[in-house]
């Protein structure tokens, strides 16, 4: 008989460390849902009804700046193992964004258009075409591209404004 108990002792113990192992990999495949950072609240103040001041009224911070993101950048774009040189000379209008650039010697185009600090564009060099997004942070692009429909296929790209 206490062989049979030990069987059900080891049988138990197996059990909790497949719950624990459970656990743990639910708490990892969630953990940025469950320790997420979200942005702090707004406080809303307000006054005793005895104060003969008016309330203060709600004001959220104004957003950010937008990125300007007319003038030239220079940096490199990196498909594989291959790291090409690049320039490009971007005009913004609006949210729209148009220009031109030099990869590896051959010129292409790029148009865009401007979401808070992303850029979403489409590119065109030589017999090739595809589409890519950048993030712009102060004076730097830097992003993924692609081939076809996908922006991400592609390469990388980082450039600094000159």
């Amino acid at each position: 008989m206490s062989g049979n108990s030990n069987a059900h002792r080891v049988q138990i113990i197996i059990a909790i460390i497949g719950l624990i192992g459970t656990i743990a990999a639910a708490l990892i495949a969630n953990w940025d849902k469950i320790f997420s950072r979200s942005e702090k609240p707004v406080i809303e103040t307000r006054l005793s009804p005895d104060d003969q001041t008016a309330p203060i009224p709600k004001v959220n911070p104004p957003p950010p700046p937008q990125p300007q993101l007319t003038g030239t950048y220079t940096g490199y774009s990196i498909e594989g193992a291959t790291r090409y040189p690049i320039r490009i000379t971007l005009q913004r209008t609006g949210n729209r964004v148009t220009g031109s650039y030099v990869q590896a010697g051959q010129r292409g185009t790029v148009r865009g258009t401007v979401t808070g600090n992303k850029l979403r564009y489409e590119w065109i060099l030589g017999g090739y075409q595809g589409q890519g997004v950048s993030i712009i942070d102060s004076s730097q692009i830097s992003g993924t591209w692609g081939y076809g429909n996908s922006v991400d296929n592609g390469g990388t790209l980082y450039a600094t404004a000159q």
